[in-house]
């Protein structure tokens, strides 16, 4: 889901965005740079009131390659809106941030800092895991957002529609996988597709297609 909060004194914006179908870098830096521009009313009043933090979390491994062709491979990146002089010391004049994070096990490292690690196992484990998970309860960032997130707590028609949507993304992964397969017959995967809109359980559509 996408989560836009603002800050009881109005001080503070934050937008979180969870990306696992479009990797459009250029779609995250404009809605960011939209945040900040916004407060902006009138000529006369450029002062920005507001910090603004995104953070966009990835829930696949990326997809999006640098300009320069190599691929991306970090678990957190961070973008400082800050300037540096010609001798590399940054001069902080704003206080806005972007961080992404990719929640995937593909990209873990011994290196990631405890306090981003935390969060990426939480983010892992609230997409893959929600059941059996293992998290630094000790942080207590982490320990009151588990608490807020238990499924347990959860009313069941939220937790049904949660099923549904992850049952689907699950379906449609089975669906591309199938169609780069050679020779793939387009009716199967055009049956496949009816079967997820009328809402049937995947065990059964695996069976009706021949794809479990």
């Amino acid at each position: 889901m996408d989560i836009y909060a603002e800050s009881s004194d109005h001080q503070f914006i934050i937008e979180i965005q969870r990306i696992d179908y479009d990797y459009n870098f250029d779609r995250f830096l404009h809605y960011f740079l939209t945040l900040i521009s916004n407060q902006q009313k009138n000529a006369s009043a450029y002062k920005f009131t507001q910090r603004v933090l995104g953070v966009v979390v990835f829930a696949r491994p990326y997809r999006f390659d640098q300009k320069d062709g190599q691929p991306i491979r970090d678990s957190v990146m961070i973008m400082d809106f800050n300037p540096k002089n010609l001798k590399g010391d940054m001069i902080k004049l704003y206080e806005h941030s972007m961080v992404f994070l990719n929640s995937s096990i593909k990209y873990q490292s011994s290196d990631t800092p405890k306090r981003y690690q935390d969060w990426l196992d939480l983010l892992y484990a609230s997409i893959k895991e929600p059941v059996n998970y293992r998290l630094n309860l000790h942080n207590k960032g982490i320990a009151k957002a588990v608490n807020i997130i238990d499924y347990d707590k959860i009313d069941p028609v939220t937790l049904q529609k949660m099923k549904e949507n992850e049952s689907r993304k699950a379906m449609e992964k089975l669906i591309e996988r199938d169609s780069k397969k050679e020779g793939a017959q387009e009716e199967q995967i055009k049956l496949t597709k009816n079967c997820i809109n009328e809402g049937l359980q995947n065990e059964l559509i695996s069976k009706l297609n021949g794809l479990a």
